[in-house]
């Protein structure tokens, strides 16, 4: 990983520092020990930290900021030289490295719908994922920004990044504590998504910032709506 993106693997390695949002593996371990109620934790529309909150818009924030029509060409421009943009070489990891994150999760979840027809955590990470398509895709439809290879103006927000960061949030957040390496290799994976991204030329900086945000605020925003509808049921 390019050290440019070590201060984003750092702001995103902060979101394990706070309670998981567990639901699969820890519900297991639960049932394990004899106990075969399933407490879910209250819904909550915001994160319980601030800070937590505070991550993901500040990322959107920023990348926004960072939008080539605001004055910031020179800027891109340099950053994305300075990640050695080479045309076509692993061209297409990015393609299926997306998708990473969001399999562990979607896999997780249908394990235990298999096992304990708990449909649930299916349902959070579907409904997260749909909010994130309609976020980017709603954005993207605006044309607010060129491509940095000039083919099409719906360069922001990065679909690729958000897609691998909603999938990297969704995964974090069904794992206990003491699985936290597989939320942060989640968390690599898209950090190495969004990388790519810039080093393929078909983004800037600030789409990548922006979507990695929208990625993490879907995955928050759509557990916790779909908690408050099952807790209303």
């Amino acid at each position: 990983m390019h050290k440019l993106f070590l201060p984003l693997l750092v702001i995103v390695g902060s979101l394990f520092v706070f309670p998981s949002q567990a639901q699969t593996l820890h519900l297991l371990e639960q049932r394990a020990q004899g106990n075969t109620e399933t407490n879910f934790p209250q819904p909550q529309l915001l994160p319980q930290s601030a800070v937590a909150w505070s991550i993901p818009i500040g990322l959107v924030a920023t990348g926004t900021v960072l939008l080539n029509r605001l004055g910031w060409f020179d800027l891109n421009l340099s950053v994305r030289d300075h990640l050695q943009y080479r045309k076509y070489r692993a061209r297409y990891v990015d393609d299926v490295l997306q998708f990473a994150p969001m399999a562990g999760a979607i896999g997780l979840d249908l394990y235990e719908a298999g096992q304990h027809k708990n449909w649930r955590p299916f349902l959070e990470s579907t409904s997260s994922i749909a909010l994130m398509v309609v976020l980017v895709h709603s954005i993207k439809f605006l044309h607010i920004e060129l491509r940095p290879d000039n083919s099409t103006w719906n360069s922001f927000p990065s679909g690729h990044t958000a897609t691998a960061f909603v999938g990297a949030e969704l995964l974090r957040q069904k794992l206990p504590a003491n699985y936290w390496y597989i939320g942060a290799i989640g968390y690599a994976a898209a950090a190495t998504t969004a990388y790519l991204r810039i080093y393929h030329n078909r983004h800037w900086l600030g789409d990548t910032l922006a979507g990695a945000g929208i990625g993490i605020l879907s995955a928050l925003v759509g557990t916790a709506l779909t908690r408050m509808y099952f807790q209303k049921k």
